[in-house]
């Protein structure tokens, strides 16, 4: 713990009580380090414990996945997706996708009930429709979607997009697994078991 001597210099206030705390600076006359900074954590997760009453366990393992070991997939017709960090490798906290859109593509209208989803545009421009708004998100555009509002993207320029995008909590990737292989009815019925759900024709 640091350990420090303070000394106010100035200790008398005026009689009418007008002194304020700024005219009695604190100066610190030492400074002694008696413990080590794990010391330091361990007192703090104990406070945090304290003022809380549920322990401050520290996560088991970091999630850590290279770009050599990606493995894309199509989702919709011109849409392919990496799955940087799926729900079962982060307590599904996040699920953080990457897409590659190409010109002319599309996603449905639709809803999901408990997550958040943010979109960042890393190139390219993809058009972005969130309830009654329409943004044209261009390169380093981030775009963040609460959930209940409904959307839907689409890319109109002659170039591919490549977008990433997190939902949170995390936990949505088997719907993108499955249903470049559905039927369009059969993706509502899938996306309804994965908190969403679609308001417009999927073809």
């Amino acid at each position: 713990m640091l350990d420090a001597v303070h000394r106010r210099q100035g200790a008398d206030r005026s009689a009418d009580g007008d002194g304020a705390d700024d005219q009695f600076p604190v100066r610190v006359e030492a400074i002694e380090r008696k413990t080590s900074v794990a010391s330091l954590q361990a007192r703090s997760n104990v406070a945090r414990d304290d003022a809380s009453g549920v322990p401050d366990a520290a996560p088991a393992h970091a999630w850590i996945k290279h770009d050599r070991d990606s493995f894309w997939f199509d989702v919709h017709p011109g849409e392919r997706m990496t799955l940087r960090a799926p729900g079962q490798g982060t307590g599904t906290a996040i699920t953080l996708c990457e897409s590659r859109i190409s010109p002319g593509s599309s996603c449905p209208l639709h809803v999901h009930r408990a997550a958040d989803e943010t979109i960042h545009v890393l190139a390219g421009t993809l058009v972005v429709e969130c309830g009654t708004e329409r943004c044209e998100a261009t390169e380093g555009t981030t775009v963040v979607i609460p959930r209940g509002l409904p959307h839907a993207w689409s890319n109109t320029s002659a170039q591919e997009a490549r977008v990433l995008t997190y939902f949170t909590p995390g936990g949505i990737e088997d719907y993108f697994v499955k249903v470049a292989r559905l039927e369009p009815q059969e993706r509502r019925r899938v996306a309804r078991q994965h908190d969403s759900t679609i308001l417009s024709p999927s073809d």
